[in-house]
């Protein structure tokens, strides 16, 4: 399969963005004559936005997933790490990549939301106008990111995986690769 393979079509796309309220945001900005302004904001990605944020999240992910195919096997092994926000998963799958490259002396690919996240086409936006809901915002572009494309294509290829998330995040995208497959 291609990968192209495993992104949404633009039907499911609007069907999965459909489930989340439109929430406008209020931004305060500061125009060159100091004065304050209030617009509302949305931050939602429309199909074109959302193939080239998730076809730069998998080229992000490319020297990870090349090492990986350049020492596929036939039984891969996979490393979950799951915890609350804010409890250290970066950290510790930071040190399990270090030790499984020294050990095993093969290609693991890494998904960590966060990452993905860093792809979304509004990111910095997102971050410097509504930092307390960042976190939610982001959310909408990395679930189908993580479930409906990178976790299939990684399953797929059979690869060594080092999945940190949520336990909520992590059921659910298994959940979703095993329905694709049936």
């Amino acid at each position: 399969m291609k990968i192209s393979d495993y992104i949404l079509s633009e039907e499911q796309y609007e069907k999965y963005m459909n489930q989340f309220d439109n929430t406008k945001y209020k931004v305060t900005s500061i125009d060159e004559k100091g004065n304050n302004s209030i617009k509302e904001k949305l931050y939602i990605l429309n199909y074109e936005e959302y193939k080239r944020s998730l076809w730069n999240a998998i080229l992000g992910m490319s020297i990870e997933i090349q090492n990986a195919i350049d020492s596929k096997n036939e039984k891969p092994k996979s490393f979950i790490v799951v915890a609350p926000p804010g409890a250290g998963k970066s950290v510790l799958s930071s040190y399990e990549e270090t030790k499984h490259l020294e050990y095993r002396n093969r290609g693991l690919v890494k998904i960590d939301p966060d990452k993905v996240g860093l792809y979304h086409k509004y990111y910095k936006e997102i971050y410097d106008e509504i930092p307390s809901y960042a976190f939610c915002e982001l959310q909408k572009f990395i679930k189908t990111a993580l479930n409906d494309t990178i976790r299939p294509l990684v399953h797929d290829g059979r690869f060594d995986t080092l999945s940190e998330g949520t336990q909520d995040e992590l059921i659910k995208g298994e959940r979703m690769i095993v329905n694709n497959r049936q």
